[in-house]
């Protein structure tokens, strides 16, 4: 994990919606759609960006749609009040996010390691919007690229997932 930055940082972050939302999609920080976070807020250089858009299109073209099963309904974060539902941590899903985490540490990204990797623990949030229920599933078939501004979020660009099978 990197920390210093001598240049502009960029923050994003990298989910699968599970709906279809557009590119340019703007909305309140508090007020996410139902998602599954791939790589949690990460940080890097603005000069990176567009490097990353590209090796982030290589990486989904390649991937077959993942199959996310909702276990149980628990509460995450600082102060445990925030309601989620797990998501099994299929041998498929790990994958994806070590790739994704791979391919922004190569690009010198800071992020917090606590919830990264080996720690790294998908979960539905459970929104106003809505949320998906223990025993559910559901098949991710794209992931978003979003800037992670301090009071809103904006999607950056959409890939879909086996574009280049």
């Amino acid at each position: 994990m990197h920390t210093e930055r001598a240049m502009p940082e960029k923050k994003l972050i990298v989910v699968s919606f599970f709906e279809d939302l557009e590119p340019g999609y703007r909305f309140p920080a508090g007020d996410w759609p139902v998602h599954l976070t791939l790589l949690l807020p990460f940080g890097i250089e603005e000069t990176s960006v567009s490097d990353l858009e590209a090796r982030l299109a290589d990486v989904f073209a390649r991937q077959d749609p993942v199959e996310v099963v909702c276990e149980e309904a628990v509460q995450f974060g600082p102060q445990g009040n925030t309601p989620v539902t797990t998501v099994r941590r299929s041998a498929e899903l790990q994958s994806l996010h070590d790739a994704l985490l791979e391919l922004i540490d190569e690009r010198g990204a800071s992020y917090d390691p606590r919830w990264s990797g080996g720690e790294y623990r998908p979960h539905v949030t459970r929104q106003a919007r809505g949320a998906m229920e223990p025993g559910e599933s559901a098949e991710l078939r794209s992931a978003s690229l979003l800037d992670y501004e301090e009071t809103t979020r904006t999607i950056r660009r959409t890939y879909p997932f086996g574009a280049g099978s």
